[in-house]
């Protein structure tokens, strides 16, 4: 279900603000998205990615962070949906990092769920997936 404007301008901000810590490797701006529960979880593109918990999703990111140099990445297309307080998200996402002297191009895709609580939206799912291209 399309969510109303207000919480989709909401939505698409946090994206646009999580996506800004990312590139600047801002661990604690990072975190703040998360919401605190036992059961957060992020999953990303590697086999070994995924990260239940708030400390585990801040060993992901520090490991890729090290693994990397200027790793940062911008939001496209973006869809917002939601029921209440809960929204769920789909986006496009163009990503570069320098990887040893490589340059490395990623377009990669993100789902997400993010629950409003209080006045404050928090990630409590999310999902980086690599689309698989032909050769």
């Amino acid at each position: 279900m399309k969510t109303d404007p207000q919480t989709e301008i909401e939505i698409i901000g946090i994206l646009r603000q999580f996506a800004e810590a990312y590139s600047d490797r801002d661990i604690d701006w990072l975190m703040s998205f998360f919401a605190e529960d036992q059961d957060v979880v992020f999953i990303g593109p590697g086999v070994d990615e995924k990260c239940i918990g708030q400390d585990e999703i801040e060993e992901q990111l520090t490991r890729e962070w090290a693994e990397t140099e200027n790793a940062h990445f911008e939001i496209g297309w973006i869809m917002v949906s939601g029921c209440d307080n809960v929204a769920w998200v789909a986006a496009d996402i163009v990503g570069s990092a320098t990887i040893g002297k490589e340059q490395v191009l990623v377009n990669g895709r993100l789902t997400a769920v993010l629950e409003k609580r209080v006045d404050k939206w928090f990630w409590t799912q999310g999902h980086f997936s690599l689309p698989v291209t032909a050769e």
